[in-house]
């Protein structure tokens, strides 16, 4: 602000200080008119409460640039900015977004005001030339319709759009020359003017609009109407604000004249406010026409937010002394908490809340807050930098002050003694008196001091470096005293429980006790205690209740003092009874015999109990981080006047009436879901029925409560798969994968920063079966379990006659062959974490060797490997048996699994035929394994880059009835291999008839573990080529090869 705006600003304090402060002076009105829910008269001297709390929102939080012009808030609650270039900016608690155009781009653009209509439909104009409406699509987007681009040539605005307002529905757009009426997004008609509109200001169930040269008009009946009392004096003057009165009249304000009424009968009359004229004139007033909830009428200037009552009172100013980073505000709105809103180049949100105030630099206090105490009807706040005594306002031109005291040092300790306030300080001790601060002592390295109980004239300081330190006040003057006890201890905390009793805390040599005598002489003895610490830690000490001395250590272990033995006795109370707190500190309140205490995690009335312990009841405190506090706090009053002050590290101190606080009540919204998505792309926020492919989902959702967002938690439920809601967390972002086929409803609700749960949401969907689940599938499955026995059955007739056997065998072999190929998987598995290859060899048209995989829909998957005897159509049929029986098994342990299928391979009697079939089971980093017959597992171990070599124990299927199968699980973790084979390739011959055998295989594996799966394979293949030396391998050969990546 430039030194001529800052003189104004001078010049009207000193006017309202004499024309209006002596009828103000013995109360300030601004809380009771402002928030009207609280009576002055309940609150426990009004004059020191302290600054509001406000809310910033930057222009590089909202990805915004130069200035911003209104603020709107929709039936949801979610904010709508209006921007110089960005169009509209929605700001929903959680996250930013932009109102798009109809092809889902940011919509550009100056936008100035938003209207809604009783059907939710938002107004506006976005761009120097258009006007439209905004409407959420099915994705929950907010799509920019423009209505001015469907007007023909001719109709279209040429000049630029101003404003909006509505009035019974009817939107009207305002530009310089013409106004638009439209109806649920019809046009009604366009009323033309010869000169220039200014303003449409939008009260009440009326909209005026004044036109240049000609005065101000009243919309009725579908037109615009001259006010003809306004010609003389608004046909060339100004009108920034109008706002409508409790008593019917209107206030119009301009920057140029000033304040006038305009009656219910349309006369026009000068109002009697020469500070509201000033504010209006000398502040330019640019916009204002919302009254607030109780009465109260803000209007903006470039010298802050005003408030003044009906009676054209002013109550406050809104500024950068008080809580704003500007002066400059051209538009404010309240919200649904009775919050204000304001518009400038940042945004802001300010709370009129009088139970929780604070003051901080802007008054005067610096330094984070030690220690807090009244004397002599004074507050007086000790810091890391000096110490204050608080001034609280006395005026409405005036700000609460801290004055320093001159102590100029950080003070760990701060006492009343008699009329002097007693400071240990970094590097002394000192008295302050009235506006004098005098050293008492240079000693270095003092903690902590108190008054003798037992001669008034004594002042005892701990000292980590001498010791007990004694000093006297007498005829006016400190002396230090020498105490002659030679065993003095190295203390850091002090109380007096009896007068002539001092209990000392060392930092790790636990506590001592002095008595002494009226000269401060005594002797020192060690406190024995009943508890065994296992941990160094030192004790500090508190008196609760007034009357119960207590020590505690780092742990909370509390104890009381037996004085008689010289003993602490551990009270059987510890963390866990102190609601497992860790940085905590009590004050007790002799007026209203209550006991409150700050700790890290909340702030509780607290009683305690010899027998019962501590009981704890939380009140609020969440505009706070607790981080932040210093954990000093005084408490005074009583009742709903009680007041607790708080101290922070960061140069506040924090004025709370926490039994008002608690009954604040807090108004309970929805939830909102704002996005959903489906495998990352977004969907209609009512999904219906998803396909299978599309089982990936993730929810965005909303809470659009202000001040405190940081501090709002989620909690879900998705019904059809949780079993309860989950905890709150911070995360407004939940994703589901692999949801198996089911109908599904998924709820969100929300925690705001004061612990009050919102009203859930919930979107119901269906998700598909994949079409290998379907009922068409299984009706395949069942057919070619009937045709392999049909197949095999006609194989058996023939065999008889030796030319159709070989006629029919070639024409089955065939036949077995294209059913052996549509029964292997068409494609491996994709897996992210997993690679997976495999291979299989026939030694003839159709062998007997199989692979297969099953994956689940919870991620894990099911390896199949098999080989059956002998090679051929009846091998092939063994196969097509196996795979069917599978398939027709429920999700089970692999062992159960062959157990299963050997019933079914017996009953079906192939004879001679057996099944050999290895089953892998992997869910996570975890692998069960169980065989039948087949060769070993093979599992490299990254860990210690060897191969296993697992051999289980299991006869083939079909070989006995009710046979069990062994089992084994174990860990798969990162770069471990499984390695599935058939015996084909271990049984591979060279030409002297050497095999190419096991341990030759496990030594590949190992030596070449660093390649990827397939490549795995394509070495053995390549080794095992090599030791054929091109002869015929009499057997198949199978090979799959899966990789923890």
């Amino acid at each position: 602000m430039s030194q001529s705006g800052t003189s104004y600003i001078k010049k009207v304090i000193i006017y309202l200080k004499n024309k209006i402060i002596n009828q103000m002076k013995k109360s300030l009105l601004f809380v009771f008119l402002l928030y009207s829910t609280i009576a002055i008269s309940q609150v426990y001297n009004p004059n020191e409460k302290g600054n509001f709390f406000v809310s910033t929102y930057s222009r590089s939080f909202l990805n915004a640039d130069w200035n911003n012009w209104g603020v709107f808030q929709d039936k949801d609650g979610i904010i709508y900015i209006s921007s110089s270039d960005k169009g509209v900016i929605i700001y929903d608690g959680q996250s930013i977004k932009r109102v798009l155009d109809v092809n889902g781009v940011p919509k550009v653009g100056l936008t100035r005001e938003l209207v809604i209509d009783s059907k939710n439909t938002i107004y506006a104009t976005i761009g120097q030339d258009n006007f439209g409406y905004i409407e959420k699509n099915n994705y929950g987007e907010s799509i920019y319709t423009s209505l001015s681009d469907q007007l023909p040539i001719d109709k279209k605005p040429k000049t630029n759009m101003w404003g909006v307002a509505i009035y019974k529905d009817t939107v009207i757009m305002q530009s310089e020359k013409a106004v638009y009426l439209y109806k649920y997004k019809k046009l009604i008609n366009i009323i033309n003017f010869q000169n220039i509109t200014h303003t449409v200001q939008n009260l009440p169930n009326q909209v005026n609009l004044r036109v240049w040269g000609e005065g101000l008009f009243k919309f009725e009946n579908g037109k615009f109407n001259l006010i003809q009392s306004t010609k003389d004096t608004l046909a060339q003057n100004r009108v920034d604000a109008n706002y409508l009165l409790k008593n019917g009249d209107q206030l119009l304000v301009s920057r140029n004249i000033g304040a006038w009424y305009l009656k219910k009968d349309n006369s026009l009359v000068k109002a009697d406010s020469k500070l509201i004229d000033e504010y209006a004139i000398k502040g330019k007033v640019y916009h204002g026409n919302v009254v607030l909830k109780n009465g109260i009428i803000p209007m903006t200037t470039d010298f802050g937010l005003v408030f003044f009552d009906q009676n054209l009172q002013i109550q406050t100013v809104l500024n950068t002394s008080n809580g704003l980073n500007f002066n400059h505000i051209v538009s404010y709105t309240q919200d649904r908490e009775n919050d204000v809103w304001g518009a400038s180049s940042e945004i802001f949100k300010v709370s009129f809340d009088t139970t929780l105030t604070y003051f901080s630099t802007k008054n005067n206090l610096k330094g984070g807050v030690g220690e807090i105490e009244r004397y002599n009807g004074k507050l007086y706040v000790s810091t890391n930098a000096d110490l204050f005594e608080f001034k609280p306002k006395t005026t409405l031109d005036t700000y609460s002050t801290f004055e320093k005291k001159g102590v100029n040092e950080a003070i760990s300790n701060m006492i009343s003694f008699n009329d002097q306030i007693i400071t240990t300080n970094n590097y002394t001790i000192k008295s302050t008196k009235n506006k004098t601060t005098s050293v008492v002592s240079n000693i270095y390295r003092s903690l902590a001091s108190i008054q003798s109980k037992l001669n008034p004239n004594l002042l005892f300081t701990s000292n980590y470096a001498y010791g007990l330190l004694l000093h006297q006040f007498k005829n006016g003057k400190w002396e230090q005293i020498t105490i002659k006890s030679k065993n003095n201890v190295l203390c850091i905390s002090l109380i007096e429980p009896e007068p002539g009793v001092i209990v000392l805390s060392t930092f790790n040599n636990g506590a001592y006790v002095y008595k002494y005598d009226e000269n401060g002489q005594g002797d020192f003895v060690k406190l024995e205690s009943d508890k065994i610490k296992k941990e160094k830690s030192f004790l500090n000490f508190n008196l609760f209740e007034n009357k119960y001395y207590l020590a505690y250590d780092t742990a909370n272990n509390f104890y009381s003092f037996d004085l008689k033995n010289n003993k602490l006795k551990y009270t059987g109370f510890s963390k866990p009874n102190f609601k497992n707190i860790s940085k905590w500190n009590y004050s007790y309140n002799a007026n209203s015999k209550n006991g409150w205490l700050i700790a890290n995690n909340g702030f509780y009335k607290t009683k305690y109990d010899p027998i019962k312990g501590f009981t704890f009841k939380q009140y609020p405190f969440y505009k706070v981080e607790f981080g932040e506090l210093s954990y000093s706090l005084y408490a005074e009053g009583e009742g709903e006047n009680e007041v607790v002050w708080i101290g922070s590290q960061d140069d506040k101190l924090y004025r709370l009436l926490p039994e008002l606080s608690i009954k604040a009540k807090h108004e309970v919204y929805s939830a909102l879901i704002r996005s959903v998505f489906a495998n990352n792309s977004k969907i209609a926020l009512s999904p219906g029925t998803l396909p299978f492919s599309s089982n990936n989902l993730r929810f965005e959702v909303a809470y659009p409560v202000f001040g405190n967002e940081s501090k709002t938690t989620f909690s879900y439920w998705l019904e059809g798969q949780d079993s309860t809601w989950t905890p709150f967390v911070t995360d407004y972002k939940k994703e589901y994968t692999n949801l198996h086929e089911g109908k599904y409803t998924f709820h969100v609700r929300a925690k705001d920063a004061s612990g009050e749960i919102s009203k859930e949401s919930i979107v119901e969907f269906k998700i598909s079966p994949p079409w290998f689940r379907t009922i068409l599938a299984y009706i395949i499955y069942f057919l070619i379990l009937i045709y392999s026995f049909i197949l095999f059955g006609k194989y058996q007739a023939k065999k008889s006659s030796l030319k159709a056997e070989n006629e029919r065998k070639n024409s089955e072999l065939a036949a077995a062959k294209e059913l052996q190929e549509r029964l292997l998987p068409k494609q491996n598995p994709v897996i992210d974490h997993l690679d997976i290859a495999t291979y299989l060899r026939t030694s003839t048209e159709v062998g007997g060797d199989y692979y297969d995989f099953f994956q689940q829909a919870d991620g894990s998957l099911y390896s199949i490997c098999g080989d059956a005897t002998g090679h051929g159509t009846p091998s092939g049929m063994l196969v097509s048996i196996t795979k069917a029986g599978i398939i027709g098994l429920p999700e089970m342990p692999p062992n159960k699994m062959l157990s299963a299928l050997n019933t079914v391979v017996k009953k079906v009697d192939l004879g001679i035929l057996r099944m050999s079939l290895n089953i892998a089971y992997l869910k996570g980093n975890q692998l069960t394994l169980s065989s039948a017959g087949m060769p070993p597992y093979f599992i490299y171990r990254a860990h210690n880059q060897a191969t296993e070599e697992i051999m289980l124990s299991g006869i083939p299927l079909g070989s006995f009835k009710n046979v069990e199968y062994d089992q084994l699980t174990t860990e798969f973790n990162k770069g471990d291999i499984l390695a599935i084979i058939s015996d084909g390739l271990a049984e591979a011959p060279n030409a002297k008839g050497e095999l190419f055998d096991y341990p030759q295989i496990q030594s590949i594996i190992t030596e070449n573990s660093h390649l990827n799966a397939q490549t795995l394979i394509d070495e053995l293949m390549s080794q095992a080529d090599v030791w054929l030396d091109g002869a015929h391998n009499p057997d198949d050969i199978t090979i799959v090869i899966i990789k923890h990546n």
